[in-house]
């Protein structure tokens, strides 16, 4: 797959020689390092003084900004207080448990959709869609008595967390092939997991307007779970689910 970026000039301008547009992001890479062979993914965080990438990982990038970057924050919430999103008292337990979700869910449903994709419903995809399927089950149980995944604190393990399960239901569940291993949604019709489905339903006003909706779509561009005739999931549905219950409180 290739990444296209779209015709933003004054982007442009600080990546790329004039009269180049459109770009691709391999360029991108190749700018920052010319020997470069990885392989091309995203997000990337770009540093437009040294012209390099920082980092292609979501955590580590997160983290950046949640730390180095914080007191940027601070334009975008109403008082001076910017949340603390990786504290230090809390570093170990978020970091253990990241990790922890990111085999199982985070990574877990490309670990099923990306088998069968390529190879059809082989064991590397059933067994890595049961394994989503314990872990939200677990996380179900886990959130019934609290409403954080660390504490009485919004974290960025929330952010993380937050953001696969809403693009849960309208992406992975059924591009991925993961209702045909017999997960339900989290959120919408059929839902099974009461307290996952309350957690977004609580914490989604604090990510919603990152939350690029359509961009969903591109999944099914090249995942298999639906064949070409059926119908793609219900965005406006999934929407309505999630904001059915939404709590409009300060962090």
């Amino acid at each position: 797959m290739a990444f296209e970026f779209l015709p933003l000039l004054f982007l442009m301008r600080m990546i790329l020689p004039a009269g180049s547009s459109p770009f691709w992001l391999y360029e991108v890479y190749a700018r920052g390092s010319p020997a470069c062979n990885t392989r091309i993914t995203v997000p990337v965080l770009w540093d437009t003084k040294t012209n390099t990438i920082i980092s292609n990982d979501s955590w580590s990038i997160m983290k950046i900004l949640a730390t180095t970057f914080r007191r940027l924050g601070a334009a975008t919430v109403s008082s001076d207080i910017v949340p603390e999103l990786y504290p230090a008292h809390a570093v170990d337990e978020i970091e253990g448990m990241q990790s922890s979700l990111y085999h199982s869910l985070l990574n877990g449903v490309y670990r099923a959709g990306i088998p069968l994709m390529r190879e059809g419903a082989t064991l590397a995809y059933t067994s890595a869609a049961a394994e989503v399927k314990r872990t939200l089950e677990h996380l179900d149980k886990e959130l019934a008595s609290r409403k954080y995944m660390v504490g009485n604190m919004f974290t960025l393990l929330d952010i993380r967390l937050l953001m696969c399960l809403i693009r849960y239901d309208a992406a992975y569940l059924d591009g991925f092939g993961l209702r045909a291993a017999t997960c339900t949604a989290v959120v919408g019709t059929g839902s099974s997991h009461p307290h996952l489905r309350n957690y977004v339903r609580s914490n989604y006003y604090l990510v919603k307007q990152a939350i690029d909706w359509p961009s969903f779509r591109q999944y099914f561009r090249w995942a298999v779970g639906l064949s070409p005739s059926d119908t793609l999931p219900d965005m406006k549905g999934i929407v309505a689910d999630i904001t059915m219950l939404q709590l409009e409180s300060p962090l």
